[in-house]
């Protein structure tokens, strides 16, 4: 599921999260699948903390990949990251015809887990 990095991006994740709830004068344990409404968070945390990773992880997030769901716990926010970041790889020069279809299959996954409706490029979109 995650890559190697896994403990050192769910780290940097707590310590984000731990950070807004210290602003908050909120200090509790905190799990990688506590749900961060429930240990403190508000609305406007979130967005803080949304806005956090991007710039903590030198990512966008794609405005339909900004969901609760995706924003739930630690983990969720960590598979997200991985999730785009796994999009954004460098191609490997030898290998580009791999590399182009993993960046398809990428690209049709987060379509499929985006939208419940087929999405057509008609002749004008080209």
């Amino acid at each position: 599921m995650l890559d190697w990095g896994a403990d050192l991006l769910r780290d940097q994740l707590l310590g984000l999260v731990k950070q807004m709830l210290a602003k908050d004068a909120i200090t509790r344990p905190l799990a990688l699948d506590d749900p961060l409404t429930e240990v403190g968070l508000s609305s406007i945390d979130m967005v803080n903390l949304m806005l956090a990773v991007e710039a903590e992880f030198d990512i966008m997030i794609p405005n339909y990949e900004i969901t609760p769901a995706n924003f739930r716990t630690v983990s969720t926010i960590a598979a997200l990251i991985v999730k785009i970041k796994s999009c954004l790889q460098p191609r490997n020069p030898e290998n580009v015809g791999v590399e182009r279809a993993k960046e398809e299959r990428c690209v049709a996954q987060i379509f499929r887990t985006s939208t419940s409706t087929p999405v057509s490029l008609g002749e004008e979109d080209h």
